[in-house]
């Protein structure tokens, strides 16, 4: 057969090792796409759980910002005397505290609340409001955070503001004087802030959900400005159809849906949930 010319036993050999190849290749190539399938379950949980700190961390810089607010004596002070010359000079001193906490974190509105529901002083925007409502009692943080002990912050549910018609969350601590809560030291942030911090960095194969105790979408990475409405409008109880019981029963069961791996986790109160793949 001549130099460089295989005979019949060669061709049946290169024959053998290229059937032996195909197999060999198409395992390798479903391993690699097992491999790829088994990895979104652990990336949604790495997800969910980062988005978890940065809304916990969000929490614990908002209730530090009050806790440290409040050890200026110019609130107690107000509050102990009913000299009105001397209640003006601790009024000027609170404002400048409040005006420092929103240089340092963007608050839509901070107020001082008296027992009775009364607006005492009102920043918006990091500008002093003139316009006091006389009616915060009806807020749904007002009578939990006068239950609170000295020094504790409430972080409240989701509701409607009454001052911009938008979905907000509240950070509330009171405010003591002889051992009896007289006041509330107030600040509210919209949901939409808060959405849009924890949508930072988020992949094109990679989805955010928020869901509320009552099982209320409050957010979806891929509604953009669409959630929560703006108008104060009532929330939706599902995303794409999916009620929240259904993203956690699939993230129990390591089920995806839509192609996506699923995982959830529990913050004060709020289920995010993370959608790989």
């Amino acid at each position: 057969y001549g130099r460089g010319r295989r005979g019949p036993h060669a061709v049946m050999k290169y024959a053998d090792s290229r059937l032996l190849v195909l197999p060999a290749l198409t395992l390798l190539l479903a391993c690699v796409s097992v491999s790829a399938h088994a990895a979104a379950p652990d990336e949604a949980r790495e997800l969910v759980n980062a988005k978890a700190r940065a809304l916990f961390m969000k929490h614990r810089r908002a209730i530090k910002a009050l806790q440290s607010t409040l050890r200026n004596p110019a609130f107690k002070a107000f509050f102990m005397t009913e000299d009105e010359a001397q209640r003006a000079v601790h009024r000027a001193d609170i404002e400048q505290s409040t005006l420092k906490v929103q240089r340092y974190f963007a608050i839509e509105e901070m107020c001082l609340i008296d027992r009775d529901g009364n607006e005492l002083v009102r920043m918006v925007d990091g500008a002093l409001d003139d316009h006091l409502s006389d009616s915060e009692e009806n807020n749904p943080f007002f009578a939990p955070a006068f239950l609170l002990p000295e020094g504790e912050v409430l972080v409240s549910e989701v509701y409607v503001s009454p001052d911009n018609g938008r979905w907000v969350q509240a950070y509330v601590t009171p405010i003591a004087v002889a051992g009896q809560n007289v006041g509330l030291l107030h600040y509210e942030q919209e949901i939409t802030r808060i959405a849009g911090e924890l949508f930072k960095e988020l992949g094109d194969d990679q989805v955010l959900l928020g869901f509320d105790e009552g099982g209320r979408l409050l957010f979806d990475s891929r509604s953009g400005d669409a959630l929560p409405p703006p108008d104060g409008a009532p929330l939706p109880d599902s995303a794409n159809g999916r009620t929240l019981p259904v993203f956690e029963e699939a993230a129990k069961a390591g089920s995806p849906l839509d192609d996506r791996a699923v995982a959830t986790k529990r913050v004060r109160g709020w289920t995010l949930v993370a959608l790989q793949g």
